[in-house]
């Protein structure tokens, strides 16, 4: 039923107003009674903002005469800086139907600015309802604290990594940012259930001791390339950082695990070590090639002697089967003969030395070659060094002489095989460059390449050089992405960057560094023979 009812303004001031469906239940005595017993300043509004009501308590707040007050445009008692907020807050709720609350400004009785929280509803279509709580203290400290945890929480649903809380007890607190979209798992399923009941394929008994590491030194504990089961089955790889949370008094509350997608940039990092490995292996190509090729010659220049030399003994064999005079049988032995028994066989025996130096390279060049999974498994650290000596040896041979001293009893080391290989030659061939820079065309110098245990339970490798050295106020930088001393267009600055990743980042090892400027650097590699992965230094 449509009718055309009163509001009061509670002081016996009344607005007519257009109809309102059901409009004397909306404002019937009972609810005037309640409307004049609020603290808060209330107004009914239409959307274009003109008063159509106003409480008691807004009467008192304004101290204004109800005829002051309606009927007139409610951006009368607001400062202009909030007046478009205003009209947008009216015609949402206008729109939309539903109840908006911001915070505002108004003008008190002496037209002083007086801070409020306005929240504004749909009363009956045309008319809006706007309460404006005047912020005393207290309340405006509350709504600070109301702010900025919604503020916080639209923050942490913003981010890209993914944000789970555990508390003391380990049972999950927080399933924030991008945590439902990274595992696949709604919050509502994990939050005030044990951490280890959460259904997230990945390895847990890394996770919990990691988890343990941060609660018993009290600090952020970091690894990368965590592989874990994506949604959609596919194996995926995060970083993880565990971060222990402390109470004011510096006691453990729990941990928050920050967990972020590096799927596709593990992707593109094995492509770049492939494409790093091929690089490398087409700048070692060329001296590979004179490498094979000067066996190969006195291989070929031996067999051709044999083949020779064989039709010959076969020819003095003949004329020494056919001739019955003694004495021509001697001149026919002494002609060739004796010669050809000498040297045959020291041709034999060189032409088999250079097939063993050709399949010791062939060998060397198929181990760095080979692409082959990234798999971790035990790997001969001596035979690795040989390897690496043999398949650079152009770059050094030149311009060093080298010292193997390896120990035999070394045990194997768990690692990826390849990158090893590869840190063993960046840092043999900035050995020979550096030892090339010193020297010049004058003499060579030399590199020395030692094994060793390294206590218990790790291997040390160490690659001297008498080289340049490295001056003091640069030797921070060395394993920096793209730092190189080298002229522009010969170093990259990626070589030792791939070696601190591969023996810091991912076997957990260690790097040392000893230079003397102008006398020599020797880089000290510490593996755990276990090569676990993700330990920093």
């Amino acid at each position: 039923m449509s009718q055309n009812f009163p509001l009061t303004s509670g002081t016996g001031g009344t607005v007519p107003l257009p109809p309102i469906e059901n409009g004397d239940e909306l404002i019937g005595p009972g609810l005037q009674a309640l409307l004049a017993n609020l603290d808060d300043p209330l107004f009914g509004q239409d959307p274009g903002g003109r008063i159509l009501y106003a409480s008691p308590a807004a009467i008192q707040f304004y101290e204004r005469s109800p005829d002051d007050i309606l009927g007139r445009s409610a951006l009368d008692f607001i400062p202009e800086s909030h007046r478009g907020d205003h009209r947008r807050l009216l015609e949402q709720v206008h729109d939309t139907g539903r109840t908006i609350a911001l915070m505002s400004e108004r003008l008190d009785r002496n037209g002083e600015v007086v801070p409020v929280y306005v929240k504004a509803y749909d009363v009956a279509g045309r008319v809006i309802g706007v309460i404006e709580h005047v912020l005393t203290q207290d309340r405006k400290g509350e709504l600070r604290m109301v702010r900025a945890y919604r503020e916080s929480e639209q923050l942490l649903a913003s981010i890209s990594s993914a944000l789970i809380g555990i508390d003391r007890q380990d049972v999950v607190r927080r399933w924030a940012g991008a945590a439902e979209t990274l595992f696949g798992i709604a919050a509502d399923r994990v939050i005030g259930t044990p951490f280890l009941n959460c259904p997230i394929d990945w390895d847990w008994a890394e996770i919990l001791e990691r988890i343990a590491e941060s609660r018993e030194q009290d600090v952020p504990v970091r690894w990368e390339d965590v592989r874990y089961r994506q949604p959609d089955g596919q194996d995926g790889y995060i970083s993880v950082t565990i971060s222990p949370l402390l109470d004011a008094l510096g006691n453990g509350n729990g941990h928050i695990l920050v967990a972020t997608d590096r799927t596709h940039a593990h992707k593109l990092e094995k492509q770049l070590a492939n494409s790093r490995k091929l690089e490398s292996i087409g700048r070692l190509s060329a001296g590979i090639a004179h490498e094979i090729n000067t066996p190969i010659q006195y291989i070929g220049e031996n067999l051709r002697f044999l083949s020779h030399g064989l039709q010959e003994m076969t020819q003095l064999l003949e004329a020494l089967r056919s001739s019955p005079d003694e004495r021509e049988r001697e001149r026919v032995r002494d002609s060739r003969w004796r010669f050809l028994e000498a040297e045959m066989p020291l041709a034999l025996e060189e032409s088999l030395k250079g097939i063993e130096q050709v399949t010791a390279i062939v060998s060397a060049m198929r181990a760095f070659s080979h692409l082959g999974r990234d798999d971790f498994a035990p790997t001969d650290i001596n035979r690795t060094l040989r390897d690496t000596v043999t398949v650079a040896r152009n770059e050094w041979k030149y311009v060093a002489d080298i010292d193997l001293d390896l120990d035999g009893d070394l045990p194997e080391v768990v690692c990826v095989a390849n990158e090893l290989r590869q840190v063993f030659i960046n840092i043999l061939i900035n050995a020979a460059h550096t030892i090339e820079e010193k020297h010049g065309d004058g003499g060579k110098g030399r590199i020395g390449i030692r094994s060793r245990r390294d206590g218990a339970d790790g291997v040390v490798v160490t690659i001297a050089d008498d080289g340049m050295g490295i001056p003091d106020a640069i030797r921070h930088k060395v394993f920096d992405p793209f730092f190189t001393t080298k002229p522009v267009g010969k170093g990259t600055g990626q070589g030792l960057t791939l070696v601190y990743s591969v023996v810091v980042e991912k076997l957990g090892g260690k790097l040392d560094i000893e230079s003397v400027p102008d006398r020599g650097t020797a880089i000290h590699i510490h593996l755990p023979v276990t090569g676990r992965t993700g330990r920093g230094v």
